[in-house]
């Protein structure tokens, strides 16, 4: 139990925060080289790269929070001799700060210098820096395109997709920025623990959010990921919605020819045996008394 709990500690640090600020990077990345350089971009955007570079983001992101693994120490309170004596009594675990999460070395260099540096300082400048070139790119490809209709729609979209998620990168990493400061700097005080446990709480919030809701901004003012999106999820609605017609099709089709009747000759019809062969092409005419009724 103690083992699955800092193990779940480690994962939700590294999926929640710190893949999420690297991948938002890598990703912003991937969309400048396919705006700014098209060329270059066709032979490094690809799908293989794209895993290669998540799967190492992933891993240096574990490695990275290996540490908080031995930051907190699991115990077990000792009840009251009543309550310990009673039937209903279960044992209860808790954790606390171990020595080296304690320390005033790693409070500072981990959560306040690293933590501040690695996890939010550097994304977020890249992530800023490269939003900004995309939209001095896009803002030169429109003016060399005079300002036509369907690029001027184009130019909108993705402003506003950029705007987007820089804004909600920004304001969701802010109260987990100030949180991990704070600890860096003050440590944990009783006297002020629960204005602080509420701000860390509210951080970690944030980043559960920006993590979870990241990728929204791209699927409502992005026509190629809403395409890609339906595409991906919905494409097996579409599939079976033709083979539907298909099949519908197919069965329009042989209805007819399933219930049609041969046709039998009348005895009022104006054709007989003569004009019938005559009519198939053979070429041979047949005996005088066999073309005379009766």
């Amino acid at each position: 139990m103690v083992f699955n709990s800092q193990v779940n500690i480690t994962l939700g640090e590294v999926q929640h925060t710190v893949c999420s600020n690297w991948l938002t990077a890598a990703f912003t990345a991937d969309r400048y080289l396919m705006i700014c350089y098209p060329f270059i971009a066709k032979r490094w955007c690809t799908l293989r790269l794209s895993k290669l570079v998540i799967a190492a983001v992933w891993v240096a992101s574990f490695c990275y929070t290996l540490p908080r693994f031995y930051e907190y120490v699991y115990f077990t309170p000792l009840p009251h001799p009543a309550v310990r004596d009673s039937r209903l009594h279960l044992p209860n675990h808790w954790y606390q700060l171990s020595a080296m999460g304690d320390s005033k070395a790693f409070r500072f260099g981990y959560h306040l210098w690293a933590w501040c540096i690695l996890v939010i300082g550097l994304p977020s400048l890249f992530i800023a820096v490269l939003n900004i070139f995309l939209v001095r790119e896009i803002n030169r490809s429109i003016k060399r395109m005079r300002f036509e209709q369907g690029i001027k729609t184009r130019r909108h979209e993705t402003d506003v997709m950029l705007i987007g998620v820089i804004v909600i990168f920004f304001v969701c990493q802010i109260p987990s920025s100030v949180s991990h400061v704070m600890w860096g700097i003050r440590g944990y005080r009783q006297e002020a623990s629960v204005p602080w446990l509420i701000l860390n709480e509210v951080g970690n919030l944030f980043v559960i959010l920006n993590a979870s809701i990241n990728i929204i901004p791209y699927y409502l003012f992005g026509k190629r990921f809403r395409t890609l999106f339906v595409i991906i999820y919905f494409g097996w609605m579409k599939r079976c919605a033709d083979v539907r017609q298909s099949v519908t099709s197919l069965n329009h089709l042989l209805t007819p020819t399933l219930n049609r009747r041969p046709r039998q000759p009348s005895a009022s019809s104006p054709l007989t045996p003569l004009a019938v062969a005559t009519a198939s092409g053979q070429g041979r005419s047949l005996p005088l008394h066999y073309c005379q009724p009766g």
